[in-house]
């Protein structure tokens, strides 16, 4: 399964670490909690980075300082040391008091996730083995439902309900497929026609007076 892409923006990552908390004055820690995400955010995209460079399809794009993409082609790290600083990262967060602000507690808890993905692909970049429903689970914090025949067979019954006569049969099903895919055809051929059709519309429309 391919790891899905990731569009890395510095500034939502940094943004996500270092807004203002909403907390109100007088909370003891929270400014605090505050600079030490404040440290983990660009390490983070760096590291994201660092992964692109073993993985091609791991990065779509980066919207963030170029010295920072800079620094990590220099680098050229190896997956042993990216992996050594995602666990020293996700530890430093783990190490973190819970915050009292909301928003605290979901930045951290985004970074948390991010991180343990980070190190679930390159754990299997350096060959570790996963089932499918654990390596969603590393990667995507997600995992297939499943489902009883039972669930499927009432899914059908519904189905049955509504298709013409109550059939669910090959041949019904492929006529149905059919009519679909006709009707999309001819959708795209309308819209095809209208996009054709726009430069002359524009050519004859009467220039705008002075």
């Amino acid at each position: 399964m391919r790891i899905a892409r990731l569009i890395v923006s510095a500034g939502l990552v940094l943004a996500a670490a270092c807004a203002t908390p909403t907390s109100r004055p007088g909370q003891t820690g929270e400014s605090d909690l505050l600079t030490k995400m404040n440290d983990v955010a660009p390490a983070y995209v760096k590291l994201v980075l660092a992964v692109g460079r073993h993985d091609k399809d791991y990065v779509d794009a980066f919207y963030g300082p170029a010295e920072w993409k800079t620094e990590v082609e220099a680098a050229k790290k190896p997956l042993d040391a990216i992996a050594a600083e995602a666990e020293s990262l996700l530890a430093r967060l783990r190490k973190l008091p819970e915050p009292s602000d909301e928003m605290l507690r979901l930045r951290r808890s985004y970074l948390t996730h991010q991180l343990e993905s980070l190190a679930a692909r390159v754990a299997m970049l350096r060959g570790k083995k996963l089932s499918f429903d654990e390596e969603s689970r590393a990667l995507y914090d997600a995992v297939a439902p499943t489902h009883s025949d039972g669930y499927f067979e009432e899914i059908l019954k519904r189905l049955e309900a509504r298709i013409p006569g109550g059939r669910t049969d090959q041949p019904t099903l492929r006529r149905m497929a059919q009519a679909i895919r006709h009707s999309e055809r001819k959708t795209r051929h309308r819209f095809s026609a209208r996009d054709q059709s726009l430069p002359r519309t524009y050519a004859r429309a009467p220039p705008a007076s002075a």
